[in-house]
Formats: structure tokens, sequence, C-alpha cells
């Protein structure tokens, strides 16, 4: 994954590039937004980046470090899961993952970086024991805590992190309908219909062009609108049901669109 792979974003991405052209990357980022939003992608461009043979600002993915980065298996990058029979990470995790393993110096590189998903989910005690990593960690430890909401997180973890908000991405409409026509093969009206009810979340743009659900809601749609002239009050009613149905399944209030 490469900086110039990931749509939008362009202020995010041009801070991360600076520091590390400067050579003033932080020991912590928190990459904060909404499901959907890229910041497992952000993530791992930044992180390949980092570890890019070239010495760029931006991944090269050809050199073997950008290989085994992109392959999640390099031994110095370092991603938190829970227990295999766990849906969270817990402070067994934390412990053995992380604070346990900071102290062990990276195996090929200067640097060591751990990715914690979903940091805000995370209990006081396994946010204490970041913390403790965050305020007195080895110097070549980095960390980056994805969020949905940072603001679930210890005020003292946000207050020795540099914070990084993805945003809706906006006038890329151009791109993202040509990506989505390129990867799907979307009709029209599916790909425009996308594009709206997306609302400039690529992860969410993605979700809905592969899903049998959500074109068959809008299929129910463009009926509907033909039809309905034609259609007694009952059929109405029940087409409208569908659509509704169909359309909470997908997570929408279509009363915001």
């Amino acid at each position: 994954m490469r900086f110039c792979d990931i749509i939008g974003q362009n202020e995010i991405k041009e801070h991360l590039q600076k520091a590390i052209s400067g050579g003033k990357v932080s020991h912590a980022y928190i990459i904060n937004g909404e499901k959907g939003m890229g910041k497992r992608m952000m993530a791992q461009a930044f992180v390949q980046t980092l570890f890019c043979e070239k010495h760029g600002v931006d991944a090269c993915e050809e050199c073997p470090e950008c290989g085994k980065v992109s392959r999640r298996n390099h031994p110095d990058v370092i991603y938190i899961q829970p227990e295999p029979e766990k849906k969270n990470i817990g402070i067994d995790d934390i412990r053995q993952q992380l604070v346990s393993d900071v102290y062990i110096r990276p195996y090929s590189r200067e640097i060591k970086v751990y990715i914690i998903p979903d940091a805000d989910l995370l209990n006081p005690s396994c946010q204490n024991a970041i913390l403790k990593t965050i305020e007195e960690p080895p110097e070549y430890v980095r960390l980056l805590l994805l969020t949905e909401n940072a603001q679930r997180l210890l005020p003292t973890i946000r207050s020795r992190c540099i914070q990084l908000d993805l945003k809706p991405v906006v006038n890329e409409d151009e791109k993202i309908r040509a990506m989505l026509i390129r990867e799907y093969e979307l009709p029209e009206y599916v790909t425009e219909s996308i594009l709206q009810f997306a609302q400039g979340n690529i992860g969410k743009a993605l979700s809905l062009a592969g899903s049998d659900r959500f074109q068959s809601m809008l299929d129910n749609v463009f009926s509907l609108v033909s039809h309905v002239d034609s259609m007694k009050a009952w059929e109405i009613a029940q087409k409208a049901d569908q659509i509704k149905k169909a359309a909470a399944e997908e997570g929408f209030d279509l009363k915001e669109y």
C-alpha cells in the first residue's frame, strides 16, 4: 500500500510524509475515523514507507521490506490481536504482545512498529498498560492506535499522541467512480447511487459495491419509481417496506437521503 494509492486524505498524507522526510516521526499516533474511512490503509502506507529500502516519502512496493510489510509478515511490525477465541483485545494480549515485547530490539531495521486496531474499545486496564509504554517508549518503538472514536481513549493517552482525523473524501467522485467501475464493472445508476449513499466514505462505497442486498434494494427503488402510477396503494406500501428492510440491513436510515 502506497500513499499515492489512497484517495483523498491529502493533509494527513502530507503530514506523515513530511515527518518521514524530516526525520521527525512521532513515537505515537492516533489514526481516527469512522468505519470504512481507511485507517488501516493509512497505517499500512505509513509503515510500509517507514520500512521501504528506497527511503523516500512513499513505498516503492518492490523491495523485500515493502513485500514483508504488505504481506503482514514483517518481524518488526506487530499487529496487536485478541486471542483466537475472543472478540476484543484484553489485558493479557496487551501485556504479552506489547508491554513484554517492546524491550526486544528490532530484528532487521532501526524501528519497531505496533499497530493497535479498535484501540478506543480497550478497557481502562488495557489503556493504562499502553499509557506506560507511550510515556517511556524505547527510542526505536512507534505505536499506531486506530480508533473510530478517539474520545474514548484516556485523556493522558490522547495528550501524548499525535491525532490524525480521517474525514469524508470530497471532490474526488471521479476517482471513486473510476475505482468502482474498474473493480466491480457496475452499471452507471448503481455507481451513482453508491456515491450518494457512501457520502465520501470509500470503505462504505466498496462494501456497497459488493453487496447483493444493496443492489436488490436499488432495483426495488427503481421498480417502484417506474411503476408507481400503475400500482395499487397496498402494492406501493409492500414495495416500500421491502426497500426499508433492505436499507436497515445495510445500516441506512433512508430519511437521511
